[in-house]
C-alpha cells in the first residue's frame, strides 16, 4: 500500500553531538488537528545507525536519508510547490515529490 502526505509548511533542525543525527526536517499540515505534524525526514551520516522507514497508523510519514542528501531535499522544499510525502508498505521506500506533473522547464514563481 502506498501512504501520502501533502504538507503546507517545514521546520528544519540541525545538530551538533546528538545522537549521530545530523539534522530533521519535519512537515506540517494545517488541515491535520492537534500539532499539525504529518512526517519527518532525519538525516544521519552513518547509515548503519538508520532506523526503518516507516508509517504509522495516524499516517504520519519517518523517513531517514543520508546526509549528503539534506541539500537536495532543502532545495526541492524552496523551489518546488505543491510537495508530499509518500511512503511505499511492501519496499519501505520513502519519497518526497512533487505532487503533480509539471512540464519540463518550468520554474515555481517566487
Amino acid at each position: 500500500m502506498y501512504h501520502e502526505q501533502q504538507f503546507d509548511s517545514y521546520k528544519i533542525f540541525i545538530y551538533s553531538q546528538y545522537q549521530n543525527i545530523d539534522a530533521i526536517i519535519q512537515f506540517f499540515s494545517k488541515d491535520i488537528f492537534s500539532d499539525g505534524i504529518v512526517g519527518q525526514i532525519t538525516f544521519k551520516d552513518d547509515v548503519s545507525t538508520f532506523g526503518t522507514n516507516s508509517v504509522n497508523q495516524e499516517g504520519f510519514i519517518n523517513l531517514y536519508c543520508h546526509t549528503s542528501r539534506f541539500n537536495d531535499i532543502v532545495n526541492l522544499l524552496r523551489y518546488e510547490k505543491p510537495l508530499v510525502l509518500g511512503f511505499v508498505d511492501e519496499t519501505r521506500v520513502g519519497t518526497i515529490s512533487t505532487s503533480q506533473g509539471e512540464p519540463p522547464g518550468e520554474q515555481e514563481a517566487v
